[in-house]
């Protein structure tokens, strides 16, 4: 019994950070769709010409609002990417694209 509860304890501290990896690859792969599909150059800068809001990328990649909000802050603090303005500029394509 006590084994058990030793499992169950230890999945349900390990559940967020699993549910948390799903999310970053599928939100990583739609970066890369949608990097592929309408990045342009703009001043050096490699953009996605598309506005989207945390809800609306939330919407896409099939998670929630405050889980996607995460993922996007984890990769602008890798400098993957940087948010300013819902306008989303690809500071690493090879990352995206590896």
């Amino acid at each position: 019994m006590l084994l058990q509860m030793d499992r169950l304890f230890l999945s349900n501290r390990l559940l967020p950070e699993m549910k948390f990896h799903a999310a970053r690859a599928r939100a990583i792969f739609t970066l890369r769709r949608l990097y592929q599909i309408f990045g342009i150059e703009e001043q050096g800068e490699m953009r996605i010409n598309l506005r989207l809001t945390h809800q609306q990328f939330a919407d896409i990649i099939g998670t929630l609002r405050e889980t996607a909000t995460l993922v996007l802050k984890d990769l602008q603090e890798q400098k993957i990417i940087e948010i300013q303005h819902q306008q989303l500029t690809v500071l690493d394509p090879s990352y995206l694209l590896e």
